[in-house]
């Protein structure tokens, strides 16, 4: 990485200068470097599937500032929330179809999938942490239960059978090597 402390064309960009210098600004000062080679780089599922969302939500921004009453709402919408009004119709169609199709789940939507089960099971402590891990990481087991609450292997057997037996999880497989994940009316609550 090359510092440009004295360039005054430069100093304070940031960006690529087509694929072959990046410029980067890192506390006030202006660095340039190799544009990165991803070529090697291998993307796991997830990566791709939220590579694909996105690629869709563009298409569906695009879509949007063709389509004069769909512009019209997001306008509506604008004016409507305060918070939204510096952004462009293109960025909020993105955002939405993101917010809409995302395999993530947003802070916001795993707080309220946890206050939902709080409010319809009967969940201690240790169990609404499990939640909250499974919604965060996808996956639980027993294993992973001991690890974020602390407690011996017994314990979080007992656990995650009352969890179990509420109908709030599933297990895949059985001994060691057993998962748990959401069944019934949780799947269609996360779908939401």
């Amino acid at each position: 990485m090359a510092h440009l402390p004295k360039n005054h064309l430069l100093n304070g960009s940031q960006g690529a200068i087509g694929k072959r210098v990046v410029l980067k600004t890192i506390g006030g000062e202006t660095f340039a470097c190799k544009y990165p080679d991803m070529t090697r780089v291998q993307f796991n599922d997830k990566q791709k599937e939220c590579q694909s969302v996105f690629g869709q939500a563009a298409k569906y921004g695009k879509s949007v500032l063709m389509d004069s009453e769909k512009i019209k709402e997001y306008q509506k919408l604008k004016r409507d929330n305060k918070n939204l009004r510096s952004k462009s119709i293109y960025h909020l169609a993105v955002q939405d179809f993101i917010d809409k199709n995302s395999p993530k789940k947003s802070n916001k939507k795993i707080k309220q999938l946890l206050r939902w089960y709080q409010n319809e099971f009967n969940l201690t402590e240790r169990q609404y942490i499990a939640l909250q891990e499974l919604f965060e990481n996808g996956s639980l087991t027993n294993s992973i239960y001991q690890q974020i609450n602390q407690v011996s292997k017994a314990t979080a057997t007992r656990d995650l059978q009352n969890l179990v037996q509420q109908g709030i999880l599933t297990t895949h497989s059985k001994g060691a090597g057993a998962t748990y994940s959401l069944i019934g009316s949780s799947g269609a609550i996360i779908g939401s």
